[in-house]
């Protein structure tokens, strides 16, 4: 039995991608307890972290109980409000995060300018980031390579050592 109001780094492991080329921004992940993946439809949480200021202060929500609103946990006014600001100014990219330990996800971020409400329509976090997990690098990169065929004109980053399409 997971303890909810317990701090959210006791029940939620995590790890830290770090943006491997200037600009990329640093991800935060996050596996859900298998009872709430299976209810949520998703195994990882995943918090795009542009700075060392918002790295601090997530780091800091993380050793906190998530709030409560009624029975609900509420990640907005928890770990979520320490990286809420949207992001405006940023390059558009697709950009392929390799793993950094066995049994975590392959995670493709994608960054687009696009209006908030088509952002609020995507469910974009921060206003321009979306995100996939695969569970092998082929996946990963089979997902790579239908982006660039969709986004012709964004860069494709993908890291030292994987095979690109």
């Amino acid at each position: 039995m997971i303890d909810l109001s317990a701090p959210l780094e006791t029940w939620m492991p995590t790890v830290w991608y770090g943006g491997f080329l200037l600009g990329l921004p640093d991800l935060c992940v996050g596996q859900w307890p298998q009872e709430i993946a299976r209810a949520h439809g998703q195994a990882w949480k995943v918090w795009i972290v542009t700075n060392a200021t918002e790295t601090q202060r997530l780091t800091h929500a993380l050793s906190k109980p998530v709030p409560r609103k009624g029975p609900a946990l509420d990640f907005a006014s928890g770990p979520d409000a320490a990286i809420r600001k949207p992001i405006r100014h940023a390059e558009d990219f697709v950009a392929l995060y390799a793993p950094p330990a066995q049994a975590w996800p392959w995670i493709t971020l994608v960054s687009l300018t696009m209006s908030p409400q088509a952002a609020a329509e995507l469910g974009a976090a921060r206003g321009r980031y979306t995100w996939d997990a695969d569970d092998s690098e082929n996946a990963a990169l089979d997902r790579v390579a239908r982006l660039r065929a969709r986004l012709p004109n964004a860069p494709v980053h993908v890291p030292d050592g994987a095979t690109s399409h």
